[in-house]
């Protein structure tokens, strides 16, 4: 299988770590129309890093939001004790 076929599968399968892989790897193109594929193929790889990026990070604001509830939320509990001087 060719390096280009391999890279597109990585692509599909949405394997970084092939990906990473794969360009580190990547041989010495002689034909105009495999260095434009491999171009477009790594450029959909770059793509593909900056949505799994950006998704991450909306998360990790996410869980960040929800740990500041939870912990306001403990700070301002009111306090349990049975009041018995009433």
């Amino acid at each position: 299988m060719s390096w280009i076929d391999d890279f597109k599968i990585a692509l599909i399968e949405e394997n970084e770590t092939k990906l990473l892989s794969l360009i580190d790897t990547m041989p010495t193109f002689d034909d105009p129309d495999e260095i434009r594929t491999a171009m477009h193929l790594i450029d959909q790889a770059r793509s593909l890093v900056e949505k799994r990026k950006t998704r991450l990070a909306e998360e990790m604001r996410q869980l960040e939001t929800s740990k500041k509830f939870l912990t306001s939320s403990e700070e301002e509990a009111p306090d349990r004790r049975l009041d018995i001087t009433s």
